[in-house]
């Protein structure tokens, strides 16, 4: 009883991190910031980042190249006809997981595009029309295929491949329970190594 207690502790506090990292990655997607597209990008990939590290904690993977983890995690989740933010966008199944690796490391790092020019951004307020319109243009006059990227709808893509990752480790809890109790044990040795923890701070006059 107390092991299984210490295990929902566990998962509480580990799904409490992953919605807090989430909803915090997700106002910088309020009206204010539309203009903002490389930062919220910057935020999507954080959130692979992590979401990318716990997977692999809980399955137990060897370290490896974060890139290697990104990748992975990418098209497990993300890259798949099960996320229907993939299914449904024509210029998301035109990118692999090794391309979006070129377009993290360009904006996390240089906050530019990868220096192939393949990829163009587009603002979140344009249409599927416009922005098929103005990708068709560009390619036209640039005579190579283009991967065109809104943040927001990228975000939701990537939001939605962490409702699929929890997904899995529910199903998880039926099929491979042992697997699951000593996952969520070493996701939560991970959280609590590097996860930062929120303080309330109270103003006593």
């Amino acid at each position: 009883m107390y092991l299984l207690e210490n295990h929902n502790i566990r998962e509480e506090k580990i799904i409490k991190f992953m919605e807090t990292a989430m909803d915090e990655i997700t106002y910088s997607f309020s009206e204010k910031g539309e203009t903002y597209i490389r930062a919220q990008l910057a935020l999507a990939f954080t959130a692979i980042d992590f979401l990318s590290t716990y997977w692999d904690k809980y399955n137990n993977e060897a370290d490896e190249k974060p890139s290697v983890s990104f990748e992975r995690w990418l098209d497990l989740f993300c890259l798949t006809d099960e996320n229907e933010y993939y299914r449904d966008s024509k210029y998301y199944k035109k990118a692999s997981a090794k391309d979006f690796t070129r377009l993290r490391n360009s904006i996390v790092h240089f906050y530019s595009l990868p220096r192939e020019q393949d990829f163009t951004l587009m603002p979140n307020n344009y249409t599927t029309k416009e922005a098929e319109d103005f990708v068709q243009k560009l390619e036209e006059k640039t005579g190579k295929s283009m991967h065109c990227v809104q943040s927001m709808s990228f975000y939701k893509l990537v939001r939605k491949g962490g409702v699929l990752m929890l997904e899995e480790m529910i199903e998880n809890v039926k099929t491979k329970p042992q697997e699951h109790f000593e996952g969520i044990k070493r996701v939560f040795e991970e959280v609590q190594s590097r996860g930062a923890a929120l303080i309330e701070v109270k103003n006593e006059k």
